[in-house]
């Protein structure tokens, strides 16, 4: 199994903070939280991981170098960073023809939630949060049932009265080939966002 860190994106909303450094990059405690990522990642299994980069390329490859502990890490330059992280997953479009887990870089998780992840029997696969706090700021998935029938690009109104309320998404588990079809229809959609 293998693993896509989206980790280009400028992340304006902790200006100033994230001027001149990854927000992947801030500490959390004694660690930054790209390598507190990276660290699970490898201690769950993960053989490679690859980190789409952009803002700030040069720290976020200088913290993460081409190894943590047995897992291979490889890196893809997204140029179109500032127009959103589909393009980031369209530009590591290569790396999806197997298995990978998708995630954004900047996301803290405890450990466990990985393992359960990885161990789900479906070839694909979400981890939700039924009680997430709506800040705007997360990617909603409305379901029915064990089923998604929408992202958050469907009018919340409208799925909301469809189908029940939304679950935030933290990570994803994805079988490659179908990840990559449905991020090629949204760039050709001109929905990069």
């Amino acid at each position: 199994m293998n693993a896509i860190v989206l980790a280009a994106g400028v992340a304006r909303r902790l200006a100033p903070l994230t001027d001149n450094t990854h927000k992947a990059l801030l500490r959390l405690g004694d660690r930054p939280l790209l390598a507190r990522m990276l660290d699970a990642l490898a201690g769950a299994g993960i053989r490679r991981t690859v980190l789409v980069v952009g803002h700030c390329a040069d720290q976020v490859r200088a913290l993460a170098g081409e190894r943590v502990g047995r897992m291979a890490v490889q890196y893809v330059h997204n140029p179109e960073y500032t127009r959103g992280s589909v393009l980031s997953l369209y530009a590591a479009r290569e790396h999806l023809r197997e298995p990978a887990l998708v995630m954004d870089a900047d996301v803290l998780f405890p450990r466990e939630l990985l393992r359960r992840l990885l161990a789900a029997p479906a070839p694909s696969a979400l981890l939700l949060d039924r009680g997430f706090a709506d800040t705007g700021e997360e990617v909603k998935l409305y379901t029915r049932g064990d089923r998604v029938i929408a992202s958050a690009s469907l009018d919340p109104q409208e799925a909301s009265t469809a189908s029940g309320p939304p679950w935030a998404m933290a990570v994803v588990l994805a079988s490659g080939l179908i990840a990559a079809a449905g991020v090629r229809r949204l760039v050709i959609a001109g929905r990069p966002g």
